[in-house]
């Protein structure tokens, strides 16, 4: 967790502090989509600022939704457990597993934290704080979804859903913070 925490601070600093073009960044150069169309690098790049902020705040939304249903499974174990489809794909290891807590902490609760500052962040329109958060989820994300892969061989399809989740709000996050320095 501290080495996510690390990570994600140098990560942020190196996107803020530096004076490239957001192509630079994505290592997207014109010449290649000159007579190629490719609709996401479109998307990406005419997307406006207050169509990012409302996209993060509804994906933050959802990411509450699924770390509260992880974290409300965490505390009362219900019977009926729709993200549980076999042994191998099941969310059994971040809410009763050797996954459920980081340092006596539910995984789950870092998580819809997590998501409660980007919502606060995205509302405020706190660029930086955005791109620490999801940067400090994205890296969280995939350190559990490599441990339930790789150790436990298990897949929690909301985790995954968190990822994916994630994933966008980092990537808009980026544009958001490459747009002033761009401009």
């Amino acid at each position: 967790m501290l080495l996510c925490i690390a990570l994600s601070y140098k990560i942020t600093l190196n996107i803020i502090s530096s004076s490239i073009s957001i192509k630079q960044f994505l290592k997207f150069e014109t010449h290649h989509y000159k007579y190629h169309f490719d609709p996401l690098y479109l998307l990406f790049m005419t997307l406006k600022s207050t169509h990012i902020w409302k996209a993060i705040k509804a994906l933050s939304l959802l990411g509450i939704l699924l770390a509260f249903y992880l974290f409300y499974s965490y505390l009362t174990r219900p019977t009926f457990q729709p993200c549980y489809v076999n042994s191998s794909i099941n969310c059994d290891a971040v809410i009763k597993g050797p996954l459920a807590t980081i340092f006596g902490v539910p995984v789950s609760l870092i998580g819809l934290v997590g998501y409660i500052i980007i919502l606060i962040s995205s509302i405020i329109k706190n660029k930086k704080l955005l791109l620490v958060m999801s940067t400090f989820g994205l890296l969280f994300c995939l350190s559990l979804i490599y441990q339930e892969i790789f150790v436990l061989k298990v897949i929690c399809p909301v985790c995954v859903t968190c990822l994916i989740v994630m994933f966008t709000i980092f990537l808009l996050g980026i544009k958001l913070n490459l747009e002033k320095t761009s401009s």
